[in-house]
């Protein structure tokens, strides 16, 4: 989260993504993973 706060966004998805792996089913990481692509004009 501090490296989206950062406006590191490309860091806190590869960050977030990471977390994922672990916990597949999370879905406040899935949200901030969406949050990311949002700021990087991603879909």
């Amino acid at each position: 989260i501090a490296l989206f706060n950062l406006e590191d966004y490309e860091a806190a998805k590869q960050s977030f993504a990471d977390a994922l792996q672990l916990d597949k089913d999370n879905k406040e990481l899935q949200t901030w993973i969406g949050k990311c692509n949002d700021q990087l004009g991603c879909k």
